[in-house]
């Protein structure tokens, strides 16, 4: 077995357990719904920033739209070196700008497909939260007769957690997950605007986080093999 495919069995395994784990805190516990009571205001039946749409809407896309523009910025390094081979930046940080400017392609488009086959709805869509489709958690939803609610998981996460591509292909070792941690707290965060609105659970951007992070690591062993 040569040494990049004991890495991608490694890195499988532990996006595998990483699933269960999730799945099994989604499965026995109501800590999404938990979470999106925390921005639910009853008296008026909304999510906080459903009430407040304006801020909600403006920082959706004003946030979406800076970080699109962070990838078009290594994909313009990408294509300038791609026509003009003589450049000032050394051919092995070309080689990890290329993979992280490919990752901000694939991962979104990657997400994007699976929410759209996706039987989750989003909470502001659910009864308990003023909507119309029943609430079932991830294991269930299938036999749940539901109509697909194309939400899960989030497609807004994905403008962000391609950028998990960047501390792991500049850093390593303990200084590797370290940032590797830090940027996923950062994309969470930056995600979490959809929770307040009552576009996603979290378990929506955990997973659209797990799935970049499969992505990542499983290229990062093939692009990068000894």
């Amino acid at each position: 077995m040569s040494p990049t495919q004991r890495k991608l069995i490694v890195t499988f395994s532990i996006h595998s357990l990483l699933a269960v784990i999730l799945l099994i805190i989604i499965q026995l516990s109501d800590f999404d719904v938990w979470v999106s009571n925390q921005f639910f205001i009853p008296e008026s039946n909304q999510f906080l920033l459903q009430k407040y749409a304006n801020v909600g809407t403006h920082f959706h896309d004003l946030s979406k739209i800076f970080f699109i523009f962070i990838g078009m910025i290594f994909w313009c390094i990408s294509l300038t070196h791609f026509f003009k081979k003589e450049w000032f930046i050394k051919k092995s940080t070309l080689k990890k700008i290329n993979f992280i400017s490919i990752m901000s392609i694939l991962i979104p488009i990657i997400i994007l497909v699976i929410r759209d086959t996706s039987l989750s709805h989003c909470p502001r869509d659910l009864t308990i939260f003023g909507g119309y489709y029943e609430y079932f958690k991830l294991l269930n939803i299938g036999a749940s007769g539901l109509t697909p609610g194309h939400c899960n998981p989030s497609s807004h996460a994905a403008s962000f957690v391609w950028l998990l591509a960047v501390p792991w292909v500049f850093t390593s070792g303990v200084v590797r997950l370290r940032y590797y941690l830090l940027t996923l707290l950062f994309a969470i965060l930056m995600s979490s605007v959809q929770i307040s609105r009552g576009a996603h659970f979290l378990s929506h951007i955990l997973w659209s986080a797990w799935i970049a992070s499969l992505i990542i690591t499983l290229c990062y062993d093939i692009y990068f093999r000894e």
